[in-house]
Protein backbone atom coordinates (compact mmCIF):
# COMPACT_ATOMS: atom_id res chain seq x y z
CA UNK A 1 0.00 0.00 0.00
CA UNK A 2 1.41 3.32 -1.07
CA UNK A 3 1.52 5.74 1.86
CA UNK A 4 -1.01 3.49 3.62
CA UNK A 5 0.03 4.05 7.20
CA UNK A 6 -2.96 6.23 7.99
CA UNK A 7 -6.18 5.99 9.95
CA UNK A 8 -6.88 2.51 11.34
CA UNK A 9 -3.99 0.84 9.50
CA UNK A 10 -1.24 2.76 11.27
CA UNK A 11 -1.64 1.02 14.63
CA UNK A 12 -1.22 -2.58 13.50
CA UNK A 13 1.43 -1.73 10.93
CA UNK A 14 3.95 -1.10 13.70
CA UNK A 15 3.19 -4.27 15.66
CA UNK A 16 6.28 -6.43 16.32
CA UNK A 17 5.03 -9.30 14.16
CA UNK A 18 3.61 -7.15 11.33
CA UNK A 19 5.11 -7.68 7.85
CA UNK A 20 7.54 -4.91 6.98
CA UNK A 21 7.07 -4.74 3.21
CA UNK A 22 3.31 -4.08 3.02
CA UNK A 23 3.50 -0.30 3.16
CA UNK A 24 5.71 1.70 0.84
CA UNK A 25 6.28 5.42 0.43
CA UNK A 26 6.90 7.54 -2.67
CA UNK A 27 10.63 6.83 -2.60
CA UNK A 28 10.02 3.07 -2.44
CA UNK A 29 7.58 3.29 -5.37
CA UNK A 30 10.09 5.20 -7.49
CA UNK A 31 12.73 2.58 -6.73
CA UNK A 32 10.51 -0.47 -7.37
CA UNK A 33 8.51 0.70 -10.40
CA UNK A 34 11.33 0.26 -12.97
CA UNK A 35 12.21 -3.27 -11.81
CA UNK A 36 11.59 -6.31 -13.98
CA UNK A 37 8.76 -7.52 -11.73
CA UNK A 38 5.27 -6.42 -12.63
CA UNK A 39 3.64 -4.07 -10.16
CA UNK A 40 0.07 -2.83 -9.98
CA UNK A 41 -1.23 0.31 -8.39
CA UNK A 42 -4.86 1.35 -7.84
CA UNK A 43 -5.36 5.08 -7.44
CA UNK A 44 -8.11 7.65 -7.50
CA UNK A 45 -8.06 9.90 -10.56
CA UNK A 46 -6.83 13.04 -8.76
CA UNK A 47 -3.73 11.14 -7.59
CA UNK A 48 -2.60 10.21 -11.12
CA UNK A 49 -0.57 13.39 -11.78
CA UNK A 50 1.31 12.96 -8.48
CA UNK A 51 2.09 9.34 -9.30
CA UNK A 52 3.23 10.33 -12.81
CA UNK A 53 5.76 12.66 -11.20
CA UNK A 54 7.07 9.85 -9.02
CA UNK A 55 7.49 7.11 -11.65
CA UNK A 56 7.55 9.09 -14.90
CA UNK A 57 4.71 9.62 -17.32
CA UNK A 58 5.89 7.02 -19.84
CA UNK A 59 6.32 4.38 -17.12
CA UNK A 60 2.74 4.69 -15.83
CA UNK A 61 0.47 2.48 -17.91
CA UNK A 62 -3.27 2.52 -17.29
CA UNK A 63 -4.83 -0.95 -17.50
CA UNK A 64 -8.39 -0.12 -16.49
CA UNK A 65 -10.52 2.70 -15.16
CA UNK A 66 -13.86 2.71 -13.37
CA UNK A 67 -15.68 4.99 -10.99
CA UNK A 68 -12.91 7.57 -10.96
CA UNK A 69 -10.27 5.00 -10.01
CA UNK A 70 -7.45 3.68 -12.18
CA UNK A 71 -5.45 0.48 -12.28
CA UNK A 72 -1.86 1.16 -13.35
CA UNK A 73 1.01 -1.19 -14.09
CA UNK A 74 4.69 -0.75 -14.76
CA UNK A 75 4.81 -3.29 -17.63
Amino acid sequence: MLNGRVNNLVYGSYAPDAPTDVFIDDRDLAERWPRRERYYLVAEGPQAPRIEKIVGKTALRAVAASGGKFLFTNK
